[in-house]
């Protein structure tokens, strides 16, 4: 949905039919997911992934929607008991770093959602992911969205970014892995790795597309 936005795609059937003839087909990243629990399976994002509260959120949300009620108590205690743990996150294949981060949010795209933190740094086809670990409590954490969706710009020390092309991350505690809208339950012990597959999405984009872009992409699909 937001992607849409972001590539100037009308929400209406009507108005989004021209563009299959005059729309600008360009190229952008996906990001990948393999996780060691069931390594058979590749999961794939436009957006985001992402380790702690919004995970849990949306995926009791989601069992709400469907009618399973006692999801309602899951989700309120997800909100207010929020329990952060300890996970590893190995960047390129060379630094590792121990984060105990209320929110590790591992993006795509700059646009995730309404309410949620812009991340200003992503671009849909600069071949890199964008890794900010959130390192503050629930309160400096709402303090963090309300600025960032006021005329304000928040600046927190606590929030560290990295540019890479994979971070793999691994937990002793089990804990939601929520990709794109989809949550996974992630098994304690295992790792789940996270990379970028330049130019591997072909889409038709409107005029003018608010899409960051970082250059016009000229070089192959490649998704390791």
């Amino acid at each position: 949905m937001y992607t849409a936005k972001l590539l100037s795609i009308p929400f209406g059937l009507e108005k989004a039919v021209p563009l299959l003839k005059f729309g600008k087909r360009i190229k952008i990243d996906l990001g990948k997911v393999i996780m060691e629990q069931s390594p058979k399976k590749q999961f794939f994002f436009l957006e985001a992934a992402t380790v702690g509260l919004r995970a849990d959120v949306h995926n009791y949300s989601m069992l709400l929607e469907k009618g399973q009620f006692n999801a309602g108590l899951d989700l309120l205690k997800s909100v207010f008991f929020h329990t952060v743990y300890p996970t590893n996150l190995l960047l390129d294949n060379q630094k590792t770093i121990r984060s105990q981060a209320f929110l590790i949010w591992i993006a795509n795209a700059p646009h995730p959602g309404p309410v949620w933190p812009e991340i200003s740094q992503a671009k849909l086809d600069d071949h890199t992911l964008t890794v900010m670990l959130f390192n503050m409590n629930r309160w400096q954490f709402l303090k963090y969205l309300l600025l960032n969706k006021s005329k304000l710009q928040p600046i927190f020390p606590r929030v560290t970014k990295f540019k890479v092309k994979e971070v793999v991350l691994k937990s002793n505690r089990t804990q939601w892995l929520q990709i794109g809208e989809t949550p996974i339950l992630w098994q304690r012990g295992t790792s789940a790795s996270i990379s970028i597959c330049p130019n591997s999405l072909q889409v038709i984009a409107g005029y003018p597309a608010k899409v960051p872009l970082a250059f016009t992409p000229k070089d192959k699909s490649v998704c390791p």
